[in-house]
């Protein structure tokens, strides 16, 4: 019997189920965002699903949704909606959190009883970055400023990006809206920096303002500071101040307009002990000034007092935009000014006292010291004859704390040092720029020992070059004796108990000396007065003369400003001078060479002499008349120009 064949057979049944599942895709992708900050960005990715080979699929699943970042998977919260949708919107954007933060979109087939999986799930979207503009915020705002015509005046602001990786902004100073650019005539300088510094062309008030930005991807984002005003008035008689940390590279300034403010006293607190050089300079115009200067009192030791400080009055022509400097006000010592890198005045400090003995005082600009008191004082010092450029240092100084320059040397025992004419710090000096040279042809920001510029000071003429001028010149005391004072010529220090001998003055003419004293000052303290040179008007005094005796009439100054003394006859003419208004002049003397006496009677505002009141009187009063074109006589005892 033949084998019988067995077929295994399948049975074909058709269906409708997607079992193979569909391939998902995105036909909306995220796109990259530019927002500013606190403002609303909104992502959206759609996805679909494709069934390939299959003509009529059920499709009866679903796409779910999921948005992420860099950091993992988002949901809704305060600034952040649509998590799981197809929309995801970012609210209240901030910057620098939210800049170059990435979003991108899951997606997700859910199957169902007749569709499987996606074959590709889940499928991520391409990444939108969203991209913040930064924020520019001033924290300091620009403020008004006056100054007078051909001054400058300083504007500054700062400013504040919220993200620094877009890079460093750029800055646009306006004048009435118009760009500033920087210019040497009239002077514009720091147009596109945070501090503007702009010369001031006539009278009037024009609108200042600073406009900060930074360009992204070709759109500009800016912010411009409050406008204020820019006021130009009729030159003033100001002075700007500088005091310069020469050790830690530090820099403060101060102000007066001496037109509204009397009197100015700069001294060791106006900048504060650490400020050893200190400018002054007039930025409108060039004007006179009064200086008043004192040195300080040399140091008490028990009983015995230390010698007073020197005192000198002085007028001074303070040249615009140039650089006059002092020293010895910050450590309270001798006072020493100098106009660009020339010393031109020097008032001397008074000797300390020793055991036994007081000291000396300090000289006045063109005076000596005083000697220390007891048997073996120190001497006095003499003003110099002639200063050089080489200097000799104080007894006091160890020759240890001093690089001593070429030709310079250190007195010896106890003896004063010498000053030099001008100062000579190594900066300028390695550059080539002689000692008394000014330090540029043009005007310049000062700069401190090291060379390191002083990026606020005031561009002026400068020629002061700090770090070596020779002004510790006091000689050391000996065995309980006192310090010398410093000076042009420094004091010589006390012996045995000795008092110090007062540091001595100094003039080269620049200055117009109205008053110089030794001593003067009792204050530890030096300190400068500044004020405007009293103005003055001159006054022509009519003389005539009809006696044949000579007869004189004398009147001294006892307050205000002219000369000592005006005196009249015993000749006709006329006398001329320089008077301010306020000042008085009080009889003084009347002299004759007659027999009779003299008699003095005011006739509209002419003074008349008759000198035969006694003997052979003949009541004339024509011999000798005086008439002034200004001012009036107050009685015969006085006259004064209102």
């Amino acid at each position: 019997m033949s084998p019988i064949a067995i077929h295994q057979v399948y049975r074909h049944i058709p269906t409708t189920l997607d079992l193979n599942g569909p391939i998902l895709s995105f036909t909306t992708q995220p796109e990259g965002l530019y927002r500013s900050a606190s403002g609303t960005a909104t992502f959206v990715g759609i996805a679909t699903v494709s069934f390939p080979g299959n003509s009529s699929p059920e499709n009866s699943g679903s796409i779910s949704y999921q948005w992420y970042d860099q950091n993992g998977a988002l949901s809704d919260g305060t600034n952040l909606s649509g998590t799981a949708t197809t929309t995801l919107t970012v609210s209240n954007i901030s910057s620098p959190g939210d800049n170059g933060r990435g979003f991108y979109l899951k997606a997700d087939y859910v199957p169902s009883v007749d569709t499987g999986n996606a074959r590709n799930e889940p499928l991520d979207s391409n990444v939108g970055i969203l991209t913040v503009y930064p924020t520019i915020t001033f924290s300091t705002q620009p403020s008004d400023d006056t100054v007078g015509e051909g001054g400058q005046a300083v504007f500054t602001a700062d400013t504040t990006i919220s993200d620094t990786s877009f890079g460093a902004l750029s800055f646009q100073w306006t004048k009435n809206g118009t760009a500033l650019s920087d210019r040497s005539s009239p002077f514009i300088g720091g147009s596109r920096t945070e501090t503007l510094t702009i010369e001031r062309e006539g009278t009037g008030t024009d609108d200042i303002a600073l406009t900060a930005s930074i360009v992204i991807d070709g759109t500009t984002i800016s912010a411009t500071s409050n406008t204020v005003d820019f006021t130009g008035v009729a030159a003033r008689n100001v002075l700007n101040f500088e005091g310069f940390d020469v050790v830690n590279n530090r820099y403060k300034t101060a102000e007066v307009n001496l037109d509204s403010t009397e009197t100015y006293t700069v001294n060791r607190n106006t900048f504060g002990g650490d400020y050893s050089v200190i400018t002054f300079h007039s930025p409108e115009t060039s004007f006179d000034a009064r200086m008043q200067i004192y040195a300080a009192k040399g140091g008490n030791n028990g009983s015995r007092t230390g010698g007073n400080g020197g005192f000198t009055e002085v007028d001074l022509r303070i040249k615009e935009d140039t650089e006059y400097t002092i020293i010895g006000i910050s450590n309270n010592s001798a006072v020493f000014v100098y106009e660009g890198s020339t010393l031109i005045l020097v008032t001397g400090q008074g000797g300390d006292a020793g055991r036994d003995g007081d000291g000396g005082a300090g000289g006045g600009a063109n005076g000596n010291g005083a000697n220390g008191g007891a048997t073996i004082q120190g001497s006095g010092a003499v003003v110099p004859s002639n200063l050089t450029l080489a200097g000799v240092w104080g007894s006091i100084i160890s020759a240890s704390s001093v690089n001593l320059y070429s030709g310079d040397s250190i007195a010896s025992g106890s003896a004063g040092g010498r000053t030099i004419t001008c100062s000579r710090g190594r900066h300028w000096i390695d550059q080539g720029v002689s000692a008394c040279s000014n330090n540029s042809s043009g005007n310049i920001k000062f700069r401190y020992n090291d060379g390191t510029e002083a990026t606020e000071s005031a561009s002026v003429i400068r020629g002061f070059k700090p770090g070596y001028t020779v002004t510790t010149t006091r000689g050391v005391g000996v065995n309980n004796g006192g310090n010398g004072g410093n000076g042009a010529t420094g004091g010589e220090g006390g012996r045995n108990g000795g008092g110090g001998g007062g540091g001595s003055g100094y003039t080269n003419g620049t200055a117009t000396i109205r008053k110089s004293t030794q001593g003067g000052n009792s204050s530890t303290d030096s300190y400068i007065t500044f004020s405007l040179k009293p103005a003055t008007q001159t006054v022509t005094f009519s003389i005539s003369r009809e006696a044949g005796d000579a007869n004189r009439v004398t009147y001294t100054l006892s307050q205000g400003e002219g000369p000592s003394s005006l005196s009249f006859g015993p000749n006709g003419g006329t006398l001329t001078a320089e008077i301010a208004p306020g000042t008085i002049y009080k009889l003084s003397s009347v002299s004759g060479s007659g027999p009779g006496s003299i008699g003095l009677r005011i006739s509209g505002n002419t003074l008349q002499l008759d000198d035969r009141r006694g003997a052979g009187a003949d009541s004339d009063w024509n011999d000798l008349q005086v008439t002034p074109n200004a001012g009036r006589w107050n009685g015969t005892g006085e006259y004064r120009l209102d």
